[in-house]
């Protein structure tokens, strides 16, 4: 931004407009300029279409009544066409959004066996302090709060990274090799659900491990 472009159209001579702001574009087969209309020469530019916006329920009757009046001309319905391209969006990347599921399955089920390692290693420390007269939800809570604190760093680590991997997919990745861009939304469903899954996991360690050490010792 702040640089000047310059734009050839036909019947006229190239105009030098300055760059106000660079928008994303999905699945655009060419480039695409958005220029005001009062920095165009008047008779240059051909009008072959039109732009209504109307409030959803009147829609249909707008439709209609444009059809009857433009027997030929073609009547779009913006709402609708996106509607169906997020329909089709969304089962092509149904196997995407599976995978993202798989994984964050796997790295919960990792997480857990790291706390139930960790718990596994200290059960001579636990004989140790349970000789020592430390009661048994003493114990508990010591293992609740480091499994728990384990499972913060993680996520607190793993949020970051994710965020970090998926800008540079948006920003480099797909420009370079698919030669289209798309912005980087943070959606609280994405961000969350990894989060409570994984407290979550390192919340169940802290009892699960607990209980498989203490019949495994008997």
């Amino acid at each position: 931004m702040g640089d000047s472009l310059s734009v050839t159209l036909s019947g006229i001579d190239s105009i030098s407009l300055p760059v106000a702001h660079i928008f994303k574009s999905y699945g655009d087969a060419s480039r695409r300029v958005l220029v005001p209309r009062d920095q165009i020469p008047n008779g240059s530019l051909v009008r072959d279409r039109i732009l209504l916006v109307v409030r959803p329920d009147s829609v249909a009757s707008v439709e209609q009544q444009l059809q009857e009046l433009f027997p030929t001309a073609s009547v779009l319905n913006h709402r609708l066409i996106r509607e169906r391209a997020v329909a089709i969006f969304n089962r092509t990347f149904a196997l995407t959004n599976l995978i993202a599921l798989i994984t964050v399955v796997v790295a919960v089920i990792g997480l857990f066996n790291s706390a139930l390692a960790m718990e596994s290693a200290k059960r001579s420390e636990y004989r140790l302090l349970d000789t020592l007269g430390f009661s048994r939800f003493m114990l508990f809570k010591n293992s609740f709060t480091q499994a728990t604190l384990f499972g913060c760093v993680c996520c607190g680590l793993s949020i970051p990274l994710g965020i970090a991997i998926a800008w540079i997919l948006c920003e480099l990745v797909n420009p370079r090799a698919f030669q289209w861009t798309i912005d980087l939304d943070l959606s609280a469903t994405a961000i969350g659900v990894p989060i409570v899954l994984g407290l979550s996991a390192a919340v169940l360690a802290s009892v699960l491990p607990r209980l498989l050490v203490r019949r495994s010792s008997q």
